[in-house]
């Protein structure tokens, strides 16, 4: 490749020496200018270091070098040559060829002694965002959906790259997802699960260590190696609300795929009981705390100084309807965050209309039976580079391949359609789906 490059740098260069420079036109004395666009086809290296050089070594065009008027004085230059050294012989036509060919040479050995990742694009990155539902108190089936999760993981289309995970409330849980290690061999602690150490290289924010506070239930897995992992317990938190006896919070990991680092942050945002189990309510106080947690987390990012030539990624449940149009504009402004999420998505991610765990949930919990809202999304920040296309965020019907009985799920269902038997075998893992993104780079 080196030899094949060289040969048509030289041959360009040769083919510009014979063109033709009348005495008296502006540019007699000064190379043929070359085009941005054709030294990059030729070589790649910079126009401007390239012109640099040829205005320095390049004569000019020999085939209409003006003459001297009368005789020219011994030892003057001649219009269009360059002094002789030691010799009569013009030395105009090799000279320069000459140089060029090593400037050319040694460029290209220096341009091929650099990494690929130099000239590779950053690779592809695909997150996805999943509540798994593994709350700590009461019956929600959990040991059954957990000891099916890691299969059903194993079982995705496409592998994402990133696991964020929310509600993994227990030891339990965890430890299935240990499970996945050889497919996710880089993971967090659980955010809020100790207020020091635990593998975290900080942990910011009002973490409790009180007995009747739980672990805010974040994780991140990884397929490539972490290289930084903090935690941010959130000061925002509606009192009163089931939120306030949890170190909710944020994780955030820098992790390197081909060469090139991505900072992904996973959270979950301060849940809404009135949204959900009495739509009537005022939820606006549930909203300001999510606002005030996503400036939190805001700041806690800035505070990182990550290069705003490195993406930043934010993935969760932040518990904000996507059908509230005038709540996901303040939660995209407050995070500094796009999203692209087609409104064409035949079911959303925490659906009563779709999914039996949300039916049950919301069956006993007292809200529609019809309800269909997405909670959560894969965000990025637009104040960092962006991916080279809007990563559009789809939501996954994840289920288990096999199915199982729970007791709550037996029996009669008055739905928006008419009553229906449920046997009370199921293969849902969680009252939400997942939510995906795939993020391509040009750099």
């Amino acid at each position: 490749m080196i030899a094949v490059t060289e040969h048509l740098t030289v041959t360009a260069v040769k083919r510009m020496r014979h063109r033709t420079v009348k005495a008296g036109e502006e540019g007699v004395g000064h190379p043929p200018r070359v085009s941005t666009r054709r030294w990059r086809r030729l070589g790649g290296v910079s126009a401007r270091g390239v012109r640099r050089h040829v205005g320095r070594l390049m004569p000019t065009a020999a085939r209409s070098r003006p003459r001297c008027p009368g005789r020219c004085r011994p030892g003057a230059r001649q219009p269009g040559r360059l002094p002789a050294t030691g010799s009569t012989q013009d030395r105009t036509s090799t000279m320069p060829i000459v140089r060029l060919r090593t400037l050319f040479t040694m460029l290209l050995l220096a341009v091929c002694s650099l990494p690929l990742a130099a000239f590779a694009a950053r690779p592809d990155l695909t997150v996805m965002s999943y509540n798994i539902m593994q709350l700590p108190t009461q019956d929600w089936d959990q040991a059954n959906r957990r000891n099916r999760l890691p299969a059903a993981i194993r079982g995705l289309a496409e592998t994402p790259d990133v696991l964020v995970l929310q509600e993994v409330f227990t030891n339990e849980a965890y430890a299935r997802l240990v499970d996945l290690q050889d497919l996710y061999p880089y993971r967090t602690g659980t955010v809020g699960y100790r207020c020091s150490g635990d593998g975290w290289n900080s942990i910011s924010g009002a973490c409790s260590n009180a007995i009747t506070v739980v672990r805010g239930g974040v994780v991140v897995l990884s397929r490539w190696p972490i290289l930084e992992k903090h935690a941010l317990v959130y000061r925002a938190s509606r009192y009163g609300s089931w939120d306030y006896l949890s170190n909710k919070g944020a994780a955030y990991v820098r992790l390197r795929k081909g060469g090139s680092d991505y900072h992904i942050i996973g959270t979950h945002l301060q849940a809404s009981q009135t949204m959900v189990f009495d739509p009537g309510a005022d939820d606006r106080p549930d909203h300001a705390v999510r606002m005030a947690q996503l400036r939190e987390m805001h700041d806690w990012i800035d505070g990182f100084g990550i290069a705003r030539s490195e993406p930043v990624i934010i993935a969760g449940d932040l518990n904000v309807e996507y059908g509230r149009g005038d709540d996901v504009v303040e939660m995209l402004d407050t995070s500094a965050t796009d999203l692209d999420y087609p409104a064409s998505e035949p079911f959303r991610s925490f659906s009563a209309r779709h999914n039996w765990l949300t039916k049950a949930n919301a069956y006993y919990g007292g809200f529609s039976l019809d309800y269909d809202q997405t909670l959560d999304y894969v965000l990025w920040r637009h104040d960092h580079l962006a991916p080279v296309e809007p990563a559009q965020q789809r939501v996954i019907a994840l289920k288990s391949a096999d199915s199982w009985y729970w007791l709550w799920m037996r029996g009669w269902w008055d739905l928006p359609e008419g009553r229906v038997w449920h046997d009370g075998y199921h293969s849902e893992l969680s009252d939400h789906y997942p939510v995906v993104a795939t993020f391509r780079y040009d750099r």
